[in-house]
């Protein structure tokens, strides 16, 4: 049939979570963009959704949906079922800018950039890691959005990461070298900002993931609408790890201590021994202890350390094209 007839295989229309997870988080990239540049705050955008006043964004939003689609999804552009993915991407979408909006209305905390890079050409220059040999080796990378808190002496940092589906960040993995990105671009940030001498001290506030899938939450048919809400509201919190300071946490999110807070942690996890709450010293200790992985592995890498010893925390090898090598089996 192949080689004959010329027949090929028919195409189903079925877009990646790498396809997906880009769509969004390009939207998501080019609408904080647009609000910036007309001078609209998430507060305000809140308000406008609230008195349902958005029609001119709602247009705007849909105008990106639609240039991002092209570029993403345009192959089944007459597909059923890319129009049905469409719609529910745009509701999706404008679901995850309503809470980001909600958010920022529950917050002190000011978006200080987006997308802000660390490379030759970017905001900060790249992260160098010195080695023992005193050799260099140079980190690049994009961080997706960092939120500011200016109090008394101190600049409080959050760090925030779009992530395509649910996760959290643990403490122990960090340790093991395993989550390093959100770690590594906070602890840059606030030594590029303590290094130019502003006469303020920046100090960790939080590191977290937010959830842009275009899967917000599966729900029951019997729900309320309030129920739906909550569920919601629980799926798209602010996961990761947060500097244990009720005064902070409630600058933060001023509903920290209701079931209404966008993030993961509650006035009870203050009393509680958890690893999502660090006191400034244990985060600054880990921002330095952060380095030393960074230059363990560096090391490894330059001394052609590959070892065959597939991480059992990590589900990376069912995206690998080589486990075969390894030979770890994925299912289990």
């Amino acid at each position: 049939m192949k080689y004959v007839v010329n027949v090929k295989k028919r195409e189903e229309f079925e877009p990646t979570s790498l396809e997906i997870g880009s769509f969004m988080h390009e939207v998501i990239e080019e609408f904080s963009f647009f609000i910036l540049k007309n001078n609209i705050s998430w507060r305000q955008l809140h308000q406008k959704f609230e008195l349902d006043e958005c029609k001119n964004i709602e247009i705007q939003i849909e105008k990106i949906v639609s240039s991002k689609i092209d570029k993403y999804l345009s192959k089944q552009e007459n597909n059923v079922r890319f129009n049905i993915l469409k719609q529910r991407l745009l509701s999706n979408i404008k679901a995850i800018l309503r809470v980001i909006s909600l958010s920022f209305s529950q917050s002190e905390f000011e978006p200080y950039g987006y997308e802000i890079e660390f490379n030759e050409k970017g905001a900060f220059a790249p992260i160098v890691i010195q080695t023992k040999d005193n050799k260099q080796v140079e980190l690049v990378g994009k961080i997706d959005r960092i939120d500011t808190l200016k109090l008394n002496d101190k600049m409080y940092v959050r760090v925030v990461d779009y992530k395509s589906s649910q996760r959290d960040l643990n403490l122990n993995n960090i340790k093991e070298g395993i989550s390093l990105q959100l770690l590594t671009y906070l602890a840059t940030f606030i030594n590029e900002i303590n290094s130019n001498n502003q006469g303020i001290k920046a100090v960790p506030a939080a590191m977290n993931y937010f959830t842009i899938s275009d899967k917000i939450v599966s729900l029951d048919d019997n729900l309320s609408s309030d129920e739906i809400k909550s569920e919601v509201i629980k799926s798209l919190r602010l996961r990761g790890i947060f500097l244990k300071d009720v005064e902070i946490l409630n600058k933060m999110d001023n509903k920290f201590e209701t079931q209404e807070r966008l993030i993961d942690v509650s006035k009870i996890s203050i009393s509680r021994d958890t690893n999502k709450l660090l006191i400034e010293s244990e985060y600054e200790n880990l921002l330095k202890e952060a380095n030393n992985i960074l230059k363990q592995i560096s090391e490894e890498i330059l001394d052609g350390v590959v070892k065959i010893l597939p991480n059992k925390k990590m589900d990376a090898c069912k995206y690998c094209d080589y486990n075969s090598i390894c030979r770890k089996n994925i299912k289990v």
